[in-house]
């Protein structure tokens, strides 16, 4: 049986799908998307965060994830976060730990998907 995805009225086929991606340049995006999904996997929130993530609807599971994982990669760095090269206009003065480990996490998918192109 060939899977099949249901787009309003038409359905298309797993063979027409990447070629779709391609042309609408999603592809990229999904790549990192899995790339990230890949990265957070090992992470486990507490319950405390389930709990709150699910009264939050701006929150989700997977953003605390991210935002754990980035303080577990980068966060021993925070010392030195004051790097010229680091330091851009993305940095939020008022927390900057978020927008510098934001630049790190960025700079590190680049990395990623550059060593699978």
């Amino acid at each position: 049986m060939n899977p099949t995805l249901p787009i309003t009225e038409k359905t298309l086929s797993a063979s027409e799908i990447l070629p779709l991606l391609k042309h609408h340049q999603l592809l990229p995006r999904l790549q990192r998307d899995l790339i990230i999904d890949q990265a957070i996997a090992h992470i486990t929130l507490t319950a405390e965060e389930i709990s709150t993530a699910s009264r939050q609807s701006d929150t989700t599971l997977r953003q605390l994830k991210l935002e754990r994982f980035k303080r577990e990669k980068w966060g021993h760095l925070m010392q030195s976060f004051m790097q010229p090269q680091m330091h851009s206009s993305l940095i939020d003065d008022h927390h900057p730990e978020q927008g510098i480990l934001q630049e790190y996490f960025d700079h590190w998918v680049t990395e990623q998907l550059e060593a699978i192109a």
